[in-house]
């Protein structure tokens, strides 16, 4: 992961002048990292909401371009600011949390698309199916923090259609076809911690 206005940090490397991510295990700090999504709804609106428990890692080898990145996303952790449309959300018609308590993703490969823009070709598994679903990354450089840890932040957004992943029943069905959208535009914010050495 590159970036051309990075700050200096522990664990950087620099190459024509932009600063990249050195080799390591990076965590994501499940505090500082949450997947959020928006579904259009009744045509004119939407319906947003986020999963506030991710988990996860960044394995950094000696060319940045090989990284490899999963995540684990509790689907219980899902939050829509409605008590009633979580309960739905979590239940058999969509996530079925209790059949299937995470959603992954896993990157098959990382292609650099320009300063610190990178292209995240995956793997996303939701229920028992699993499509592949390109991230548009970026990163927004690493920093020593006050425990003296390298923490690296990033952004990225992908757009997903929830029929592909076998989720057709509508959010508010007394509403018709057209209460929740067919896609859904996803959008991540994380911050990663290197693991230190033991």
């Amino acid at each position: 992961m590159t970036t051309s206005s990075a700050p200096a940090a522990s664990n950087l490397r620099f190459a024509n002048g932009t600063a990249a991510l050195g080799p390591g295990t990076y965590d994501f700090d499940p505090v500082h990292t949450f997947v959020g999504f928006k579904a259009r709804h009744l045509i004119v609106g939407s319906v947003g909401g986020r999963f506030n428990d991710v988990r996860g890692t960044i394995l950094v080898g000696e060319a940045v371009g090989e990284a490899k990145i999963e995540a684990v996303v509790s689907a219980a952790s899902i939050d829509t600011m409605n008590a009633a449309r979580d309960d739905d959300l979590k239940g058999e018609h969509f996530l079925d949390a209790a059949r299937f308590p995470t959603l992954t993703y896993r990157s098959t490969r990382i292609e650099h698309a320009g300063g610190g823009e990178w292209s995240i070709l995956g793997t996303l598994s939701v229920r028992d199916i699993e499509r592949p679903v390109v991230l548009a990354l970026s990163f927004l450089g690493a920093i020593v923090d006050p425990s003296g840890r390298t923490r690296a932040g990033f952004t990225a957004t992908a757009h997903i259609r929830r029929a592909e992943f076998g989720i057709s029943w509508e959010l508010l069905k007394e509403l018709g076809p057209v209460a929740a959208g067919p896609d859904i535009a996803i959008h991540i914010e994380a911050e990663a911690v290197l693991r230190e050495q033991t």
